[in-house]
């Protein structure tokens, strides 16, 4: 057993063994990719959240907001970092929740916290970029980037607006049954 258990992260070839083996097992191997190993590849999700513009834009923009800041993080600076990354990982979150709410309504809060999250991943980035934290060419693509995940949340609260006002437009059509008027379920009451 003894030298087995940096096999598990050092392997030379592009495979890892999942668990080590006790010396009264037969040899068996489980095979991993490195990827898998480092935790880089995705697990498997529905494709319509796959397949969705805005979510695909917010997980980029986390993903560069990650990539830009891990570099930069010192002791003394930590709390702005650990912030700048939730903040950028709360935007495809709430997309994600959005996505996954059964009515109209509860989707346009979703989106509503997502566009929230935005704006103040904005507002820490550039705090970020006055306090020299982010280099200015990044910070200028992450606005352009930020300003496309805003412009199809816009979007897409507009067309959930639509939808309820459009929804609300058909329940209020339907005229109220008149004082003392039979309804079904009173005509079934008196058969």
């Amino acid at each position: 057993m003894a030298g087995r258990a940096c096999e598990n992260y050092h392997k030379a070839g592009s495979e890892a063994t999942l668990a080590p083996r006790r010396d009264s097992e037969p040899a068996r191997r489980e095979t991993v990719t490195r990827q898998q190993v480092r935790g880089l590849e995705c697990l498997p999700m529905s494709s319509g959240l796959r397949d969705l513009r805005v979510w695909q834009e917010a997980v980029a923009l986390a993903a560069d907001v990650v990539r830009a800041v891990r570099p930069t993080i010192r002791r003394e600076t930590k709390v702005i970092s650990d912030a700048l990354m939730t903040s950028a990982l709360l935007v495809p979150s709430h997309i994600a929740d959005g996505f996954a709410r059964p009515t109209p309504a509860e989707q346009r809060e979703s989106y509503l916290s997502a566009k929230r999250a935005l704006m103040r991943l904005e507002s820490e980035m550039a705090v970020a970029r006055q306090a020299e934290l982010v280099a200015a060419g990044a910070f200028g693509d992450f606005a352009a980037h930020g300003g496309q995940v805003a412009r199809l949340l816009t979007g897409y609260l507009a067309y959930l607006d639509r939808q309820i006002s459009d929804r609300d437009a058909s329940a209020s059509a339907a005229p109220p049954a008149a004082p003392g008027a039979p309804t079904r379920d009173s005509a079934r009451a008196h058969a």
